[in-house]
């Protein structure tokens, strides 16, 4: 059970944060969305609009025991490295201010996402572990790095109470497919508009692939995760199965019934060869378990995608699909 009065969605007007809020306020959570950007409402959830440089938008929304997520980032891998120090500041610095109103708040546990696919870099063995050496190839990686150990040094200074996540390739409905963050989610997407799916580099390179909800429940246990006197406070979030971009493809294909159109690009610097995640340690401290097979959850974005365009569509049509 979450040990706080309330959360507060740092970024929550996103794909993630929207999910979660949404799952919060079904367990009776007390839940606001923090977010420079309105969001549309999730009931029972309130929204506050309001910017990471802006103490006084961050002290009305943390008060004393507040639990915090938080989820804003501004930039993706693939094109963190075309200005590196934009990603420092916008990201970097930000939460540096997060961490500082916590503190000044007195706010109870932070739970941070970093990104289990970048921190690693190309690994060094399959599945990756926690412990595994953390040498990021892009800026993006870099900066979520950097912000786990300044989590870590508010902890030692201030006793900051904090997990760090360290999330898969998540998808899932309500992702955007124009971001580019997921590769099931992109590739889905065109292959249900009858587009091409460009596939960057042979095809050969693996992703651990999450789907949302699993990583909304990995959240909510690390609300709840009472750790030992110096217990873990950093997890993998994975399913310890690696899918190709090749592999993939196929999937969609199976679950359309129809081959997409794939074309090939060169590969970009920013991505990693191998990417599967070890989540022993969250499960043997948690009980979390993935539960959505990829197959289904590319079936749960068919069916989202369906429903929007029948809805948005005067006469009950479809305008592909």
């Amino acid at each position: 059970m979450i040990q706080a009065s309330s959360v507060v969605i740092v970024g929550g007007a996103g794909f993630i944060g929207r999910h979660l809020a949404a799952r919060l306020a079904g367990d009776g959570v007390s839940a606001t969305i923090f977010d420079r950007v309105r969001t549309a409402a999730v009931p029972g959830v309130q929204s506050v609009v309001g910017d990471l440089s802006d103490a006084g938008a961050l002290r009305s929304v943390l008060t004393p025991g507040a639990a915090v997520v938080h989820l804003a980032w501004t930039t993706i891998p693939a094109t963190s490295n075309e200005d590196p120090a934009a990603d420092l500041v916008e990201n970097v610095l930000e939460s540096l201010r997060l961490w500082e109103a916590c503190v000044a708040a007195r706010a109870g546990r932070v739970v941070y996402l970093s990104s289990g696919g970048t921190v690693y870099g190309n690994p060094r063995r399959l599945p990756i572990r926690e412990d595994d050496p953390t040498e990021p190839i892009c800026a993006y990686g870099v900066s979520k790095l950097a912000v786990e150990k300044y989590l870590g040094l508010f902890h030692r200074l201030h006793g900051l109470d904090y997990v760090v996540l360290r999330p898969g390739n998540a998808y899932g409905p309500g992702q955007n497919p124009g971001r580019g963050q997921s590769a099931a989610t992109v590739f889905a997407y065109r292959a249900f508009r009858n587009e091409p799916i460009t596939i960057w580099g042979d095809g050969s390179a693996t992703r651990d692939l999450l789907y949302v909800e699993d990583l909304v429940d990995a959240i909510v246990r690390a609300l709840s995760y009472q750790p030992d006197a110096g217990g873990p406070r950093v997890f993998n979030v994975g399913t310890g199965q690696g899918t190709s971009l090749k592999e993939l493809v196929e999937l969609i294909g199976r679950v359309m019934g129809r081959a997409p159109e794939v074309r090939y690009a060169p590969g970009r610097a920013a991505d990693v060869s191998a990417n599967v995640l070890d989540a022993s340690r969250l499960r043997q401290r948690t009980g979390w378990e993935p539960r959505v097979s990829i197959a289904e959850g590319i079936r749960q974005m068919l069916d989202a995608w369906r429903a929007t365009e029948v809805d948005s569509d005067p006469a009950g049509g479809q305008s592909c699909g």
